[in-house]
């Protein structure tokens, strides 16, 4: 069953995607909102959503932008701040499948990098979800699910941990040597992805923090 596990996950990589992510690293995409969009988000993903964050995210979109491209690639990507685990491109171009196969969902916590509607109608940071995968270890997918007229929900950032593997991983799915990762630790990527949505209505002086932490990254 492992292997049939493996053998599917090998399989299935999304190849715009791929291409996706490698125009966001070597600049050929610029622009921080410019998305790809994956499928819809599926009944049963809906489903937990709607128990985890009580968000009714039924026919969303479901689409990852180059911010949390780019994101993913700094702290999980070949020289992650955090680890390497996303090394591999093909990695991130199976997130799709993660979120189709699933084996557990919980909720992340929050984030800033989404806003959604509160009941008081104010704006607030985003609920997130987290899926786990089991692939010889865990891959982790975490979905901000903002809800917003706009009816989308967001690839916030993944990235996996061999915590617990009895067998050699594949080559493709884990850096040597890469250090364990808990499922804490995705509730502190939720929560420390600053980045407002471009495209919202947010705090004026959140926005201006944003902007201000934008300039000194382009200048590094």
């Amino acid at each position: 069953v492992e292997q049939r596990v493996i053998d599917e996950y090998q399989a299935a990589v999304d190849e715009g995607l791929t291409k996706f992510v490698s125009d966001v690293a070597s600049k050929r995409i610029t622009k921080q909102n410019a998305r790809y969009e994956l499928k819809p988000v599926s009944d049963r993903a809906a489903k937990d959503i709607k128990r985890i964050t009580g968000v009714d995210v039924s026919g969303n979109k479901t689409v990852i932008e180059a911010r949390q491209i780019e994101h993913i690639l700094k702290d999980h990507g070949e020289n992650g701040r955090a680890e390497q685990t996303m090394r591999d491109i093909n990695d991130i171009g199976r997130i799709q499948w993660v979120i189709d196969n699933y084996d557990s969902s919980k909720d992340g916590g929050t984030t800033k990098a989404y806003v959604t509607v509160k009941p008081n109608g104010k704006h607030g940071r985003s609920h997130t979800v987290v899926f786990e995968k089991a692939v010889n270890g865990t891959y982790y997918v975490i979905e901000a699910v903002p809800d917003t007229a706009k009816k989308t929900t967001y690839i916030v950032s993944a990235y996996m941990s061999k915590s617990g593997a009895k067998k050699t991983a594949p080559s493709s799915a884990y850096g040597n040597n890469a250090p364990s990762v808990t499922p804490g630790h995705a509730a502190r990527v939720a929560v420390d992805n600053t980045v407002s949505q471009q495209t919202e209505k947010v705090n004026p002086r959140n926005e201006q923090a944003c902007h201000r932490r934008q300039r000194l990254r382009a200048r590094r």
